[in-house]
């Protein structure tokens, strides 16, 4: 592989990331529209890959491979816009085909909702919502949080189709113009300890069955109610045991950490 040949991006409205080159292997992440990969080696028609987003690496398909240059690689790390709100695309030659990209999909500069990625141009059906940077994210994270209510619980997803916790979290600061880790026990780590009472809109919460060992995450939509993907993403109470569940009427996760993020 030439060193033209080292980069890729998802071209596709979402992209399985596998733990192994096996697609009845685990998927452990996801890439959505736009997001970048850097890449580490090939096997068997596969593609070893380390995101440029969060560093993930995992393994992706060499049909979904999409290879551009190292110089489109750094014009697109450093001035894509975020994607709020779905959209839907029309790839060149296709007019009558258009797909659905999902928010925190990555875009290039655009002009009359119309823009080149990895050599292929891509006409919006409609408007593009993107955050450059100045949206406010005390304001967006629940508008973006709230797009994803229902969605079902899919372990590596990132998408409105299927997301798991530290996923559905990810994604929504994404859109907020905040970059977290891909993992819970990972975001964990990242911000402000603040008490519970002290929790607001945008403060994440973190779980798990001992201090130190995170396995849930969720997001405040205010001081008591909280959004999270659990079986499906849903709003529930949260106080200094945990999350209670109403439809369970139990504590279902054990209150391990509150962090803001937003200062």
């Amino acid at each position: 592989m030439t060193g033209e040949r080292k980069y890729g991006v998802c071209a596709v409205s979402c992209l399985p990331l596998r733990a192994f080159p096996d697609e009845k292997s685990e998927m452990v992440s996801m890439f959505l529209f736009g997001e970048l990969y850097h890449v580490l080696g090939s096997e068997q028609g596969w593609y070893q890959v380390s995101a440029e987003y969060d560093d993930y690496i995992g393994w992706i398909s060499g049909s979904a491979v999409h290879l551009i240059t190292g110089k489109e690689y750094r014009y697109l790390a450093e001035g894509s816009k975020t994607l709020t709100r779905p959209a839907f695309l029309v790839p060149e030659g296709y007019s009558d085909h258009p797909f659905m990209i999902l928010p925190g999909s990555s875009l290039p500069a655009f002009r009359d909702n119309s823009f080149v990625l990895g050599g292929k141009t891509f006409q919006s059906a409609g408007p593009l919502d993107t955050n450059d940077g100045t949206l406010n994210p005390l304001a967006q994270v629940p508008l973006t949080a709230m797009l994803y209510l229902n969605a079902p619980y899919l372990w590596g997803g990132r998408s409105l189709f299927g997301v798991d916790c530290s996923g559905f979290v990810q994604v929504v600061f994404k859109t907020a113009g905040i970059r977290l880790p891909r993992d819970a026990g990972q975001q964990a780590q990242v911000g402000k300890t603040i008490s519970l009472r002290e929790a607001r809109t945008g403060d994440i919460a973190f779980f798990g069955p001992a201090p130190g060992k995170i396995t849930h995450t969720g997001i405040f939509l205010d001081n008591h109610r909280f959004i999270h993907a659990s079986g499906k993403v849903r709003i529930d109470t949260i106080d200094e045991r945990g999350i209670f569940s109403a439809e369970r009427k139990q504590i279902t996760h054990a209150l391990q950490l509150v962090k803001r993020v937003i200062l």
